[in-house]
């Protein structure tokens, strides 16, 4: 029987790639060393039959990024605290809080880096700091809610009513978009043109 996990895996493979793939189809071959693509992180960490191979990719992806990717720390932390590896993960993770929020202090307005502390949060089990950092994120202008509602690191907010009220918020926002955006083609303004099975790219 498929865990929820595995189904977060599914989920994140169908998103990544517009079709149901298992991440190992998605992974640099033995000996590579260029940095992972974000999606295909997301698809490693949430390897649930063999989270040692995912360790093994994400050590690389660290490596490779001569260990400044903050990305890379944050999935790499998420897992190795999924492990019960709890101090290990907590060096990735105090990492990815101490250039996140250096980033923001240093006036980077996006909704990025406090994304990454909402994930790093929830991946350490303080779930009020999480929905703090989210909330800035989307505040920020963040609207990816299909991700979020299948981010692991997020499975233990998702009973909380913040959560749904900001993944509710997030599909409203976006689902208005659309419409606006559907509107001004059918109205010969601008092309659709699809560009995978979860957005729509405008051309003018």
């Amino acid at each position: 029987m498929p865990t929820r996990r595995n189904t977060c895996l599914q989920r994140t493979c169908t998103l990544a790639t517009g079709r149901l793939a298992h991440p190992r189809e998605l992974c640099p071959a033995e000996g590579e060393t260029r940095h992972l693509e974000p999606k295909i992180m997301d698809l490693l960490v949430f390897l649930a039959d063999n989270p040692e191979q995912a360790r093994v990719f994400f050590e690389r992806a660290v490596e490779a990024s001569q260990g400044t990717g903050i990305y890379a720390h944050l999935r790499m932390g998420e897992l190795l605290w999924d492990m019960d590896e709890r101090q290990q993960a907590e060096k990735h993770l105090a990492y990815v809080r101490k250039e996140c929020r250096t980033r923001i202090e240093s006036g980077s307005e996006g909704w990025l880096y406090p994304w990454m502390l909402a994930v790093a949060a929830a991946a350490s089990d303080e779930k009020e700091q999480a929905l703090d950092w989210l909330e800035q994120a989307v505040d920020r202008g963040r609207l990816y809610y299909h991700w979020d509602l299948n981010e692991p690191a997020f499975e233990k907010l998702r009973e909380q009513t913040e959560f749904q009220r900001l993944m509710e918020h997030m599909r409203k926002k976006v689902e208005k978009q659309v419409q606006q955006v559907r509107s001004r083609a059918a109205r010969g303004d601008i092309l659709l043109v699809p560009e995978d099975p979860i957005e729509l790219r405008s051309v003018r």
